[in-house]
């Protein structure tokens, strides 16, 4: 381990003309716009604080007998589009912004991808140019989170989220297998936080779908099960009954 003064030293010599911060977690070094104030340097575990403006003999750090427990690094949104837009993260890397976590998504298998193309094609038979059904592409619902639901039914055109993202939707579909846990308790938690009247899981596990309403902080207030025999009318069209059996492959 590097010992933690000459950590900081060569923080503050390497980063401090370069006004940047680095963040290393596992895979590359990323580099990022450094905050106003300070910047910070890990030292095995710890992350202490070194202020701009004198040498790194004037900076004020903790003594290196005292404990500190692991913090995880919190994104917003504006940097995790940084991130984006800087190449750090592209196409490639199969990723979303959840509650300030960068959150990695399983690879798709084919009866994900399946399902997602049948969920697509049952809603745009049914609603036609009046929506635009966006395809995990991402969703800007709050300042620490950008998730890229499966599937999304905004108002508008396409053109309408040229130099944006959708901030909300009328109905979010997720397809759910191995990431089944996680889409029934993070993802509604946030989805309801952000007012989404509707949400959709197609579960591929139960082969059952699983309609979420009545959005509340916690969660929905409403939650049945939908099995193949049954139809579900989205609230955005409700004259539009969907079989269920045509979005389980």
């Amino acid at each position: 381990m590097t010992p933690c003064w000459c950590a900081a030293t060569k923080a503050w010599k390497t980063w401090a003309p370069m006004r940047t911060k680095s963040f290393s977690g596992r895979g590359p070094r990323l580099t990022m716009p450094l905050a106003p104030i300070a910047f910070t340097t890990r030292c095995g575990f710890s992350e202490w604080p070194i202020m701009r403006g004198g040498p790194p003999g004037r900076a004020i750090l903790p003594s290196v007998t005292t404990a500190f427990a692991p913090r995880p690094r919190t994104w917003a949104r504006t940097d995790y589009e940084r991130l984006v837009s800087a190449g750090i993260l592209g196409p490639g890397d199969r990723v979303e912004l959840l509650e300030g976590e960068i959150i990695e998504m399983s690879p798709e298998k084919s009866r994900h991808a399946a399902a997602v193309d049948l969920a697509l094609d049952a809603l745009r038979r049914r609603l036609g140019a009046s929506h635009t059904i966006r395809v995990q592409h991402p969703l800007a619902v709050s300042e620490t989170s950008e998730p890229e639901p499966d599937l999304a039914v905004v108002p508008g055109t396409p053109r309408d989220y040229v130099d944006r993202h959708p901030s909300s939707a009328d109905l979010l579909i997720e397809v759910s297998d191995s990431s089944l846990e996680y889409d029934r308790t993070r993802k509604a938690r946030v989805y309801a936080g952000a007012g989404i009247p509707e949400y959709w899981i197609v579960n591929l596990v139960e082969s059952v779908l699983e309609v979420h309403r009545d959005p509340g902080g916690s969660g929905s207030r409403s939650v049945t099960t939908r099995r193949r025999g049954e139809t579900v009318a989205p609230l955005v069209a409700p004259g539009a009954a969907i079989e269920v059996s045509e979005l389980l492959p």
